[in-house]
């Protein structure tokens, strides 16, 4: 099945569980940014068979995220890596097996939105919790 095809059925997947989907390719790779919770989702179809979800959120520049939280949340969700990137903004990213052609589709999409609902959640909850840096 061709690349675009399987972009396709999970953009008319998304769609039907009422989330918002725009596909596109950039560099050879397609990918559906979508959103939950008012945070900006990126899925990408860069490996045959699998499909990557991402999601980077700003923290306040006074804020400071605690390693702690974060391996909490890694020992607790062992589906998602949450990480802090180099301007310590919180990241979290996961790799999903999927097959568009399964009879299972649907469910298997179903899935991995129910996941991305529950890692924005704990990153909110994460941000949240953030302390506010003594100058």
């Amino acid at each position: 099945m061709a690349d675009a095809n399987k972009v396709d059925i999970f953009v008319d997947a998304l769609h039907e569980e009422g989330y918002r989907a725009k596909p596109y390719e950039r560099d050879g790779t397609f990918h559906v940014e979508s959103a939950t919770s008012g945070y900006t989702i990126l899925f990408s179809f860069a490996s045959e068979g699998t499909i990557q979800m991402f999601c980077g959120i700003k923290r306040a520049e006074d804020s400071e995220i605690s390693f702690e939280s974060i391996n909490d949340f890694n020992r607790k969700y062992r589906f998602a890596k949450m990480y802090l990137d180099d301007d310590r903004d919180l990241n979290s990213q996961a790799d999903f097996f999927f097959d568009p052609s399964a009879s299972t589709v649907k469910d298997n999409i179903r899935q991995i939105l129910s996941l991305m609902d529950v890692t924005v959640s704990e990153m909110k909850v994460i941000l949240a919790n953030s302390s506010v840096n003594q100058a």
